[in-house]
């Protein structure tokens, strides 16, 4: 019985080691006015449903951290649409594009 114990704890430990349970990624990518085509700075990007939350650089860059129950980024900025975009699993880079209300 002992022996089973400790194969069972050595399975878990390896599993959990490999990410089978899920880790967190970050995801990047870039928001651009829809009628002009320049960057948007201060965009707030968000994973829908939590308080992760970050915003675009001057170059309309960001880079925000996101779990693998995640579904959503939300990107608002003052005069634009709310644009949400789903999270694919194995997607990193978004490019984005606001259009103005």
């Amino acid at each position: 019985m002992k022996k089973f114990m400790y194969v069972l704890v050595a399975m878990v430990c390896i599993i959990a080691s490999t990410g089978f349970m899920g880790t967190a990624k970050v995801v990047q990518g870039k928001v651009i006015s829809f009628t002009e085509s320049f960057p948007l700075e201060g965009v707030t990007v968000q994973v829908k449903g939590t308080k992760n939350i970050t915003g675009t650089q001057p170059d309309g860059i960001f880079s925000i951290e996101v779990n693998p129950g995640d579904k959503t980024l939300v990107f608002s900025l003052s005069g634009f649409q709310t644009e949400e975009i789903k999270i694919i699993p194995r997607k990193q880079d978004y490019d984005i594009i606001l259009k103005p209300l």
